[in-house]
């Protein structure tokens, strides 16, 4: 993109992996181009590295103040570019991995601003309530949420790698790991807990996400106490 302006467009059209931006550009500079990457919902979730030739300490503290993620002065070694920008999509990757991994996730430990992590509360806390509730899905999860059905995929695929539906069942199947392993609950019990009605379809989706079917786990897992 020849200028901020035009790099505003294509960030919000192809979704990148990371941006990389000078700071000295026309019309919209390099800071002005972050700030409103970092305060809009439907990109402030991809890093940013600035770039300029301007090396004070001041002008990188301001960088990083408006949500930059890296900064870079200008000269710059171009292999140090690559591995900055390597680094930022690999943290960004593990943050995903550990989303899907750990449950309940604490949101300040899969995001890197504000304005992700109010996302992600409220994406958690919306399906968490409406769990067990069997008719609740994609649409309502919209509705809820109060945003555009392509916003709510893009954000989530962004920060989970999951679409809304994946992210739904995501919840509901670590949740009934968690019910599962306190061995309280029978596997039907647990399946109408998540919001399954039929257990024979969750014995199968759970057998499927963790390679052990429910009964099987829960003997595995017990957690005493």
């Amino acid at each position: 993109a020849e200028d901020g302006a035009v790099g505003l467009k294509a960030s919000e059209q192809y979704n990148p992996d990371v941006i990389v931006s000078d700071v000295m550009m026309p019309n919209v500079d390099g800071l002005e181009l972050c700030a409103s990457l970092k305060n809009s919902l439907s990109t402030s979730h991809i890093p940013i590295i600035l770039l300029t030739a301007k090396s004070a300490i001041e002008n990188q503290i301001e960088g990083l103040q408006i949500g930059a993620d890296d900064y870079l002065a200008k000269p710059f070694n171009f292999d140090l570019l690559e591995a900055r920008v390597a680094n930022l999509i690999d943290s960004r990757k593990k943050l995903r991995e550990k989303f899907a991994g750990e449950y309940p996730i604490q949101p300040t430990e899969v995001t890197t601003n504000p304005k992700d992590q109010k996302f992600i509360e409220r994406a958690l806390e919306i399906v968490t309530e409406n769990m067990a509730d069997s008719g609740f899905g994609v649409k309502e999860f919209v509705e809820m949420m109060g945003i555009s059905r392509s916003l709510l995929h893009k954000k989530l695929t962004g920060l989970t790698e999951l679409s809304a539906a994946e992210f739904i069942n995501n919840q509901r199947m670590n949740k009934a790991r968690v019910l599962l392993a306190q061995n309280e609950l029978n596997v039907s019990e647990v399946a109408y807990s998540v919001g399954y009605n039929d257990p024979k379809y969750f014995s199968r989706l759970f057998s499927k996400t963790f390679g052990q079917a429910p009964k099987e786990y829960a003997n595995n897992h017990i957690i005493e106490g």
